[in-house]
């Protein structure tokens, strides 16, 4: 069962101690924490207290693709 606080509002923001925001990108579940470029822009789907947590629920950390080598 999740944790009340585990679950976005409607905005997709998480509450305060639950910054980690999770979200199904295009090729997997993907968590951004605030070192993330994406981390204001990213709609959260879910919401996590720490990376480990979000890794045991899957997810993947973000990847920051250089320009030039993106899909190689």
């Amino acid at each position: 069962m999740l944790h009340p606080k585990s679950i976005p509002n409607y905005y997709g923001e998480c509450v305060l101690g639950y910054d980690i925001k999770g979200n199904n990108g295009h090729d997997a579940w993907v968590y951004h924490t605030k070192d993330s470029p994406f981390y204001y822009r990213v709609k959260a789907e879910a919401c996590f207290k720490t990376e480990n947590d979000a890794k045991r629920s899957g997810y993947r950390k973000f990847k920051v693709y250089n320009r030039y080598s993106y899909g190689r």
